[in-house]
Order: structure tokens, then C-alpha cells, then sequence
């Protein structure tokens, strides 16, 4: 019950990632046809009342570049979700970060909090593993951690 629920629950802000996606069978059944207002804040808003943030997951269904380009500055740890059948999307976001600063890189499977490699890898290990990747292999979460250098 819990799986079913989760996949019958999808919002995004990207309409060019619903067109995209409800043509793929891992979306079959879900139905995109209803429109909903949130409030949305931007992050650069919020650091100016509570600060700097260290580490920001992002888990935006499909808008993870966009919200990544539109970071004011780069936290220490960030982490976005990776959809073997979109995975184009976690690309795109580890070449813009890297463009930006170095980072170290691992990822968790679903929702298991395991993570794939025994320790960091650069961006090419992380781009040669999903460029590896299925698209019928489970989604999950890239973790990068920025390197910092004294």
C-alpha cells in the first residue's frame, strides 16, 4: 500500500517532465490532470532569515536543474534525485555542479539509505554508473558533497 501510494501521488512544477514521462510505462495509470497552488519560497529568501543552509535535498520530480542553477551559493552537501528513465536530468545537474566547484559523489538506491560505492567517487564514476543504468532500474538519490580545500 505504501509503494502504490507514493507512485499514484506525483506533483511537479515541470510540465515539459510530465509530457516526457507519462508517455513511459513506470508511469502507467497515473493520471496528471489536476492542478493544484502550493506556496513556493525561494531558497535564497530563506537563507537570509535562518542562514546559510549546509546540505539541501532536492526531490522536485523533474525540476532538479532548475532549482540547482538557481541556487544564490553552493551548500557543502546537496542531494537530488536520480530517475534511471529521466536520467538526462541527474546528468545535466552533475555537470552544472561541476562546472561550479569539485565534488565527491555516492547514491542510495530507492529508499534504502545504503549507499552504492563504499566511499566517494569523482563525477566520472557517477556518470559512467548511470549512463550504466536500466530504465526499468529503481530510482534513488545522488549524494555530493563539495571538497573543500584549505
Amino acid at each position: 500500500v505504501g509503494s502504490e501510494m507514493c507512485i499514484r501521488d506525483r506533483a511537479t512544477v515541470s510540465g515539459d517532465w510530465v509530457t516526457r514521462m507519462s508517455h513511459h510505462p513506470l508511469f502507467d495509470g497515473i493520471a496528471w490532470n489536476r492542478r493544484e497552488s502550493v506556496p513556493m519560497v525561494k531558497l535564497a529568501d530563506e537563507e537570509a532569515a535562518l542562514g546559510r543552509p549546509v546540505f539541501i535535498k532536492i526531490d522536485v520530480e523533474g525540476h532538479e536543474i532548475e532549482v540547482i542553477r538557481g541556487l544564490r551559493s553552493l551548500p557543502q552537501a546537496l542531494s537530488f534525485e536520480l530517475l534511471p528513465v529521466d536520467r538526462q536530468n541527474a546528468l545535466d545537474c552533475i555537470a552544472y555542479l561541476t562546472e561550479r566547484s569539485d565534488w565527491t559523489w555516492n547514491l542510495s538506491i530507492g529508499e534504502s539509505f545504503h549507499m552504492v560505492f563504499d566511499k566517494s567517487v569523482d563525477h566520472h564514476r557517477m556518470t559512467d554508473f548511470i549512463l550504466g543504468m536500466d530504465d526499468r532500474d529503481r530510482s534513488g538519490d545522488i549524494y555530493a558533497q563539495r571538497i573543500e580545500y584549505s
